[in-house]
Formats: structure tokens, C-alpha cells, sequence
């Protein structure tokens, strides 16, 4: 029984090689295999146990930036190290659960590859809603630098692309299966290889009908590069107008039609604080061009707000963050936790905002501020509101030179191939990038530097079907999962034996 108990650490070991910083996308193709190879062979209790720990050996190593990130911040080694092992915690169970089902899933037959690639699907769909949601690193996220297999997310989004990884692991597991048992069962495993062929010819027609020439509107995005501990010191005020200044007075020495800057980039509240305000219409009116400007915004309420600052000075629109980021932007449960923990009273706290209404830019424009880019219904409610083109503001300053900031960009690629809208992208440090309806990175920003990069992108109006249907394919396969449960339930009530 040794071997069939390496298998999901493994699997959880060749998972974090998929993904930023490694980016070896193609053993997410069968990372899986010693899993799903490993599970049949365990008791329940252990299928659930060693899948936990598979899960926390992948989320140990790709969310290792948690720990610098917090001494970075001031955290004490032990808080630090808590923090990581706490998350790693918490996701795994995400893991355990598949391992229960996989378990309980141990029959089905020729669909049983399908089963468990739904059963995939729907785990991650549980972890991309239960409370705030963490839909980071998805099993899709680790083809996010290979545009052509990300066709299908214009059909079911993100989840349809899992399902296809998942599938293709839960296929190869079949055909291990032919040879590891007797009887040989050939039918999940051609059934299996069948669908592939079917969702891989799909996924071709997709990439090779989908536009990808860039259109009329000329974009500059300005990367500051404002280190994440200056931003809110009144020492660095002037530094932080001075790069501002001069990036943007770069952009407006070409033809542009809008310049970018990143989330919170205006060091002060605006538009309460009237020095901001005259900086920022001043840089408009210089150019008469507009600015698309991150910053925070107290009225009846506090903000992590976007503002559209017209060729004249004024303002045009603002969109303020509607998902906010759990105990960095909001505290849960503040009255309860806030006496079990006197730290979290000291954390700020910010409103929600409500609105998914596309600012009017030179063509309206959907924004999604950081965190937000996660979340595939979030974009998806903006173009259903009109936004032709998607922009996505984020400052990923905490992470510095860590794998962070790549898995970020890697998540939010997946929003400008499931609406079929191209994708700016306004990062502090990086990675700033823009991203074609295809997936394509078509420009993008080095890490920590200071710069300005220039792109074109079409202003496009037609509504893809994950646009117009949004996560009814992820809802399918978590239909399935369940029907599939409460029929081996029902067989096994009928024949305890």
C-alpha cells in the first residue's frame, strides 16, 4: 500500500510545477493520474486523508509568497509561517472533498472519467464561492500561457478549460487502469478519448474563428512602480506625483486615446483631497486625453474606487470595487473576531461597492479592480452592461520579485477569452500586459520597473456564450456530481451486501 499513498502528494507536488513561477503547463495534463490511480486502491478514511495532504503539498508550494509577504509587512516570523500553514489548511479540504467523492465514485462504469472530471469542476467551483471565494490557481490557470487550449472558456468559462485538463487526467488514469486490472475495461477509456477528440476539434474551431486583430483605441498603461511601503508615507508623496508625472507625460507624447494607471495609484483620497485633484485634471488637460485613474474615495462611504477623468479635467465616471479582498479590505465577522483577536480591529475597513456599469471611456469600459479579476461572473456582468473593452487594476506591490504577481495576470487572462473582449491591464510593479480575446499576451511589463507600455485593442460588442450564459456548465457538472452520488448511495441501500 505504499505507492497507491504517494500518489496524491504527488500529484499535489507535480501541480505546483504547472503554475507560476515553474510554468511547465504541460504535466498539468497528467499530474493528476497518481490520484486518481491512488484513490480506488485506499479505505475512504485514507482516499480523504492523503488527498488533504496532496492538497496542502500544492498549496504550500504555490502560495509560499504568503510568508515573505507578511514579513514584509511587519508580521513576526511565527504569524508569518501560521498564516501560510493556515491557508494551505483550508484549501486542502477543497482536495479532501474530492478524494470523498472520488471514493464514493468508485464504480460508474464507462462515465467514470467524465464523472470525475465534473467532480474536479465542481470542487473548484465550491472553493471559487464558499464565503469570499479563492478561485486562485484553478487546474485551467495552468494553461494560461497556452492560448489555443483556452478556446472553450468562451463556451462554459474557466471551468470548461478544468474540465478539459481534468478530463485528459481522468482518461490516462482509465487506460493505467487497463493494464493494473482484470478484467481489462476499455470503455472509460474510450469514451474518454473520444470526448477529447470532440472538445479538442471544438477548442480549434474556437481559436481559429475568434478575432484577434487589434482595433483603433490606443492605450497607454503606466506602471509607477511605487514600492507598496511608500505608497501611504507623506514622505514619498512628491516621488510618487514625480512618476506619475513623467509616465504619463511620455504616454501623452504619442497619439493616445486613454492612459491607465493602476489601483490606489493617487496617493490620497480623491476627490476629498483637492491637491490629487488639481494634479491629476492638470495631467489630463496637458494631453486633453482621458485618464483612467485608481484611488481611493470617501463620501458615504470608503472606497477602492476607479475614476475616468475626461480631456478636460473633469470627471466622467466612477466605478468603485464591488468584491473586496478579506482582511485586507473588510474584516469578517469584525464583532465577533475583532474580541477573539484585538490585532483585526486595527485593520481598515472599506464599502462594497454595486454598480457593474461600464465607465465611458473612448469605447465604455468594464473595470474590475485586482481581487475582482478572479472572479469570471464579475467581468461577465460587465459586458453584459456594455463594455466592449475590459480593464483590470490591481497593485501587486506586496508581493514583490514572488511568484505572485504571474499567478495573478494567469487568472485574469481567462476573463478576455470568456467574454471575447480584449483585456488592459494596469499593474504598480507588474505585471501590467494586454490580452487579446484569444488569451494572447500580446504586450507586457517586467517586474518592478517603471514603464510605459502602449497597445491597441478593438472595442468589440458581440456576447460570447459564457457571456450570455454565464457558469451554467460549471452548475452542470456540479448537477452530475450529485445525481452521480445519490445513485451509488441508492445502490448501495439497495444492496448492502
Amino acid at each position: 500500500m505504499i505507492l497507491p499513498r504517494l500518489g496524491p502528494p504527488l500529484s499535489g507536488a507535480l501541480l505546483v510545477l504547472c503554475f507560476p513561477a515553474f510554468n511547465r503547463s504541460g504535466l498539468a495534463w497528467l499530474a493528476l493520474v497518481p490520484l486518481l490511480v491512488s484513490l480506488p486502491r485506499l479505505s475512504f478514511r485514507s482516499a480523504v486523508l492523503l488527498s488533504f495532504l496532496g492538497g496542502f503539498v500544492h498549496h504550500l508550494g504555490t502560495l509560499y509568497w504568503i510568508y515573505p509577504t507578511c514579513r514584509w509587512g511587519g508580521t513576526g516570523a511565527g504569524v508569518a509561517g501560521l498564516a501560510l500553514v493556515s491557508l494551505a489548511g483550508v484549501l486542502a479540504l477543497y482536495w479532501a472533498l474530492f478524494g470523498a467523492v472520488a471514493s464514493r465514485l468508485s464504480a460508474g462504469g464507462t462515465l467514470r472519467p467524465f464523472l470525475l472530471a465534473a467532480a474536479w469542476v465542481t470542487v473548484e467551483y465550491l472553493r471559487a464561492h464558499v464565503g469570499s471565494g479563492f478561485p486562485w490557481l484553478l487546474l485551467a490557470h495552468s494553461q494560461w500561457d497556452v492560448p489555443k487550449h483556452m478556446p472553450l472558456a468562451q463556451i462554459g468559462g474557466v471551468y470548461a478549460v478544468s474540465f478539459l485538463v481534468a478530463l485528459f487526467n481522468t482518461t490516462l488514469a482509465a487506460g493505467v487502469e487497463i493494464f493494473l486490472k482484470k478484467p481489462r475495461r476499455w470503455k472509460p477509456f474510450a469514451a474518454g478519448t473520444l470526448a477529447l477528440v470532440g472538445l479538442t476539434a471544438t477548442s480549434v474551431f474556437l481559436w481559429r474563428r475568434t478575432p484577434a486583430d487589434p482595433g483603433a483605441v490606443r492605450v497607454a498603461v503606466v506602471q509607477g512602480n511605487i514600492d507598496q511601503y511608500k505608497k501611504w508615507d507623506e514622505a514619498y508623496v512628491q516621488e510618487i506625483l514625480d512618476a506619475y508625472s513623467r509616465g504619463t507625460r511620455a504616454a501623452l507624447g504619442q497619439k493616445r486615446d486613454l492612459v491607465v494607471w493602476p489601483e490606489t495609484s493617487v496617493p490620497g483620497w480623491y476627490p476629498n483631497d483637492g491637491r490629487v485633484v488639481d494634479w491629476v485634471a492638470g495631467l489630463a488637460r496637458e494631453g486633453g486625453i482621458p485618464l483612467l485613474v485608481g484611488a481611493p474615495t470617501r463620501g458615504d462611504g470608503d472606497y477602492n474606487a476607479v475614476f475616468l477623468i475626461s480631456g478636460n479635467g473633469e470627471t466622467g465616471g466612477v466605478y468603485r470595487k464591488r468584491h473586496l479582498v478579506p482582511f485586507g479590505e473588510y474584516v469578517p465577522f469584525r464583532a465577533v473576531l475583532g474580541r477573539l483577536f484585538s490585532v483585526l480591529n486595527a485593520l481598515g475597513t472599506f464599502d462594497a461597492g454595486a454598480s457593474a456599469e461600464p465607465l465611458p471611456g473612448p469605447a465604455p469600459l468594464g473595470v474590475s479592480i485586482c481581487f475582482e479579476g478572479l472572479f469570471p461572473a464579475l467581468s461577465r456582468e460587465s459586458v453584459r452592461a456594455g463594455a466592449a473593452i475590459l480593464v483590470n487594476v490591481t497593485n501587486d506591490g506586496w508581493y514583490r520579485d514572488t511568484a505572485a504577481p504571474e499567478q495573478h495576470l494567469a487568472a485574469t487572462v481567462f476573463r478576455a477569452v470568456e467574454n471575447g473582449r480584449w483585456l488592459v491591464r494596469a499593474a504598480n510593479t507588474g505585471i501590467s500586459a494586454f490580452v487579446s480575446p484569444r488569451g494572447e499576451i500580446v504586450g507586457r511589463t517586467p517586474l518592478l520597473a517603471p514603464a510605459v507600455l502602449d497597445g491597441a485593442v478593438a472595442p468589440l460588442t458581440h456576447r460570447t456564450p459564457y457571456a450570455r450564459w454565464g457558469d451554467l456548465f460549471a452548475v452542470a457538472c456540479a448537477l452530475s456530481t450529485l445525481a452521480a452520488l445519490g445513485i451509488g448511495f441508492a445502490r448501495v441501500k439497495a444492496n448492502p451486501s
